[in-house]
């Protein structure tokens, strides 16, 4: 009887490991047709430090690629050069054929990828290993947005569809990371009741710092590696040099922020850039602006909105040489979740307004009052409008 029962145990088993195998190993090989449907991918600013100006709706655009096709067992079967030349067999076209190919064969594409991480992916045999390859953001902290790397929007490899006796995957793609862009900072008014208020008239911005980011994207579209934090240590001194070493601005300041008690001092990058930098998803990326050189005017008839009020000199306490700080503390609306690949953080013009309360010694103060809104659109471009602290 212990032997029936063992044989039929047996019996079992060989059908379900015929099955199994019948799954991971497809002898019915067809033509494969691979098409790039999207580059899902456009900005408005080139996320340089600090970005040139770009017109907007302008894509992201693929100039080198790789297609990995993997069994399902994770193995990588082939590696195959994107074809990108325009011709009839080309991946954005017609579509890029490849031949003998088993039916259950998935595609993920990579593109744009920087030397090293592609010399790893090329190496890699696995999906597996695929997802471990990581480039630090400081490698890419210049790339513009139209070079950004690529791979499949969905972060998992595409399974192809019937197309008569062949397949066909379309395929698409989009940037492996997010990016964070502020175009300028402006001098605002507190008002401490109805009446009595300040009105910022000039500043230095002395430096642009990124605080909780992660130090590394993967091209599955996020972030890994120990989250870089500012905290409360002082990132920047009276000779204008940064000790943060960091993701920063600082080198091209200060940037002036000049007006009157009639115009709002605002402090930019010069020729229309913007501060821009390309962060790995999975964290809610901040920023930290040193400022010194404030001086600001007072009123004691602020009305309803200060349009008559009548502004004399006020203390000149800010206007010291030293460096104090701004720190965005949160954003309204979706930027308060984790940041998000392929979306562009976007703090619009005018929308960091500060003012004499929320100017502090120390970054990340332990109040937060500094919000700042962000708005959210495709390569995406998501505005941000920051709290400081």
């Amino acid at each position: 009887m212990k032997t029936k029962f063992f044989m039929a145990i047996l019996a079992v088993a060989m059908i379900f490991s015929a099955c199994n195998t019948e799954n991971e190993i497809d002898n019915g090989e067809k033509s494969l047709t691979i098409r790039v449907s999207k580059v899902e991918s456009r900005a408005i600013q080139a996320p340089t430090n600090p970005g040139a100006v770009h017109g907007d709706n302008i894509a992201t655009a693929i100039t080198t690629g790789t297609i990995f096709l993997i069994a399902p067992n994770g193995s990588v079967t082939q590696r195959v050069a994107l074809n990108l030349s325009g011709g009839s067999n080309d991946a954005n076209g017609t579509g890029q054929v490849i031949n003998n190919v088993p039916s259950n064969t998935r595609v993920f594409i990579v593109g744009n990828v920087p030397a090293a991480a592609n010399t790893q992916l090329q190496a890699a045999t696995t999906w597996t290993a695929i997802q471990t390859v990581v480039t630090a953001v400081t490698d890419i902290t210049g790339l513009m947005y139209t070079d950004a790397p690529l791979a499949n929007a969905s972060g998992v490899p595409n399974s192809p569809l019937p197309a008569g006796t062949d397949l066909v995957a379309e395929v698409g793609i989009s940037p492996v990371y997010a990016r964070l862009e502020l175009f300028n900072v402006t001098g605002g008014d507190f008002v401490y009741n109805t009446t009595n208020a300040t009105r910022i008239t000039n500043f230095n911005v002395v430096g642009i710092y990124v605080d909780e980011y992660l130090p590394n994207f993967n091209y599955i579209g996020g972030g890994t590696g120990v989250m870089n934090e500012i905290n409360q240590d002082r990132i920047a001194d009276p000779a204008y040099s940064g000790s943060w070493t960091g993701l920063n601005d600082v080198t091209d300041g200060p940037w002036a922020g000049v007006g009157s008690t009639t115009v709002r001092p605002v402090a930019a990058p010069a020729s229309g850039n913007v501060w821009a930098y390309n962060l790995a998803a999975g964290a809610r990326s901040r920023l930290v602006i040193a400022v010194r050189d404030i001086t600001y005017s007072v009123t004691s008839n602020y009305g309803t909105d200060g349009s008559t009020a009548t502004w004399t000199a006020g203390s000149n306490s800010l206007n010291d040489g030293v460096i104090r700080y701004l720190t965005i503390g949160s954003y309204n609306g979706a930027g308060n979740n984790p940041f998000t690949r392929a979306i562009v953080y976007r703090i619009a013009p005018g929308a960091l307004t500060f003012n004499t309360n929320q100017v502090h010694d120390d970054p990340n103060p332990i109040t937060s009052n500094l919000t700042v809104t962000i708005d959210l659109l495709p390569w995406t471009v998501n505005l941000l409008t920051p709290e400081l602290r």
